[in-house]
Formats: C-alpha cells, sequence, structure tokens
C-alpha cells in the first residue's frame, strides 16, 4: 500500500510510505530507475502499450495506479467525518436519556424503536471504527492483514449488525416523526447520522472489512 506520488518536476519523485511515516525523496538514475539515498530503494515505472504509468514497482513489489474511489485519503475524511457525526449522535441521545430521566426534561420527537436502532448503529460504528484504530496504532499492518486474531475477526463482523440498523434507520430518516420544527429538526439530524453510518458502510465494503471478502 502507497500513498500518493509526487514528480517533483526536477527529475526526482516523492513516496509515501505508510509504514516509514515520511515522504521519501527518489532521485533519477542513467538507467531509468529512481533511488532512495537513504534505504536504496529503487523504484520502476510500469507503463501499458500507451505509455501511460499504470504500475509502480518498489524494488520486488508492485503497486496498481488507484483512481479517486480507491484512493485512500478520500475515504479517511469522510470516515473521520462520519466518526465525528457518530460521537455527537451518541452524546446526544446519551444527555438526552439522561435529561428525560433526571430532570424531566420534555420527551423526545423520535421514538423509542427509531432510537433504540440509531444508538445500536453508532454505538456499532464507534466501536468499529476505534477498534480499527487501535488495531492500526498498536500493530504493524502486515501482521493484521496475515494473521487475524479473535478482537479482528469480531470486528469484521460489526458491519453486518451495523447494516441491520441501518436499514431501518434510512426508512425513519425519509418519513420522518412528525410535523412541526422539533420533528423536522429530529428528522435532519437522524438522517445526518445514518448517512454516516451508511458512509462507514460503504468504506468497510469497498476495503472488505467484512466477513463476507472471505468467501
Amino acid at each position: 500500500f502507497l500513498g500518493v506520488v509526487v514528480d517533483k518536476g526536477d527529475g526526482t519523485i516523492e513516496i509515501t510510505f505508510p509504514d516509514v511515516g515520511r515522504p521519501l525523496l527518489f532521485t533519477a538514475r542513467a538507467d531509468g530507475l529512481w533511488q532512495n539515498p537513504d534505504y536504496g530503494w529503487r523504484v520502476a515505472a510500469i507503463t501499458n502499450a500507451s505509455g501511460v504509468v499504470t504500475n509502480l514497482a518498489v524494488n520486488a513489489m508492485v503497486f496498481d495506479r488507484v483512481g479517486f474511489v480507491d484512493a485512500w485519503a478520500p475515504w479517511a475524511i469522510a470516515v473521520n467525518i462520519a466518526l465525528v457525526i457518530c460521537a455527537l449522535a451518541w452524546w446526544g441521545w446519551t444527555n438526552g436519556f439522561l435529561s428525560r430521566r433526571l430532570f424531566a426534561e420534555p420527551e423526545a420527537m423520535i421514538g423509542l424503536a427509531p432510537r433504540l436502532a440509531g444508538y445500536l448503529g453508532v454505538t456499532l460504528t464507534l466501536v468499529l471504527l476505534v477498534g480499527f484504530g487501535v488495531l492500526l496504532a498498536t500493530r504493524p499492518t502486515v501482521a493484521i492483514l496475515h494473521g487475524p486474531d479473535l478482537v479482528m475477526r469480531v470486528l469484521l463482523y460489526l458491519p453486518v449488525a451495523i447494516a441491520v440498523c441501518a436499514v431501518p434507520m434510512t426508512v425513519w430518516s425519509v418519513i420522518g416523526f412528525g410535523d412541526g420544527p422539533r420533528a423536522r429538526f429530529a428528522q435532519v439530524g437522524y438522517a445526518l447520522t445514518t448517512l454516516a453510518i451508511v458512509v462507514v458502510l460503504l468504506f468497510a465494503w469497498h476495503w472488505n472489512l467484512h466477513p463476507f471478502a472471505q468467501l
């Protein structure tokens, strides 16, 4: 997995390696390759019949050129936004529940069933994202991919449970919770939370972070 490859315009290229933690500069060689002076790694561009670069070979590893949908950066931005929305929704529903029970606040506009589905959905989504974040921060990527332990296997099944919550949430997001400003405001917030959960599900599906990827 490579990050962005940048042509510096002076015969050098800059490649981001996630495991290294910083971009590495590669200088051009006379034989058409690029080499990094720090690690000695060599890079070769592989082109198709039209001369378009389709792959990049780094030593013995070959990496595919990916488009926008397969790039990591857009997904990372979308998932981080979804994480913030889910965290705010979880805090809001938790705070609302405690306020109604402890301080006799007005009853919620959203019914019990939609609230339960939403609360479970955002809770599982937060567990999924935080769980993967902790794994990536504490274990090498290669170890995660080639030796999934029990925690990893449990996390891979969470998108299925999240999808079960997301289906009725989508329906409630469309039909709403009644008329009036409070009901409309609640519907918008609920729909935004549902959209955040769907984004995480699309992320999990696209990057094969689900049990069906093993079939």
